[in-house]
């Protein structure tokens, strides 16, 4: 993804987002667009959204802050440390992104991700995921896969 530079005027964000939860399930979407007001050119005109959910498979529920606006981390039922085996969260990702508008031609990247989390107590957690991504430059489009894992420590 590159448009190359682009000399602006300024550039205006707008974006519009939603989450929700029921129990175990929750989920979170955005769409924003991107107006670039180039000096010399008009403007020009980006957009890109994302949508996931996650579901727990052992029965917690994220807890959501309202003033930040943010989930938080699950608290498993039963910590891997309390003889249990912690909290474990399916989770999906659509995202996408456009950065084409008249001679501007910064290519579209299309992503899927599939996940698992594993939260073995509240301070310890490992994700799993698997993503795919689509990029298309105009003259050439590609396809890559990533296999990720990821060990997170709160203190």
């Amino acid at each position: 993804m590159d448009t190359g530079i682009i000399t602006a005027e300024n550039v205006n964000q707008f974006g519009v987002e939603g989450a929700f939860q029921n129990g175990r399930l929750h989920g979170q979407s955005e769409l924003f667009v991107t107006i670039v007001d180039q000096i010399g050119g008009g403007n020009s005109y980006f957009h890109g959204a994302y949508s996931q959910v996650g579901y727990s498979l052992t029965g917690e529920a994220r807890p959501y802050d309202r003033k930040s606006g943010t989930f938080g981390r699950p608290n498993p039922h039963h910590a891997l440390d309390c003889g249990g085996l912690g909290a474990w969260e399916m989770a999906a990702r659509w995202s996408g992104v456009d950065l084409n508008d008249g001679a501007i031609n910064g290519g579209e990247l299309t992503t899927l991700t599939a996940g698992l989390n594993c939260y073995l107590n509240p301070q310890l957690k490992f994700q799993f995921n698997y993503v795919n991504a689509m990029h298309d430059t105009g003259p050439i489009d590609t396809m890559s896969h990533f296999y990720i894992a990821r060990a997170q420590l709160v203190y």
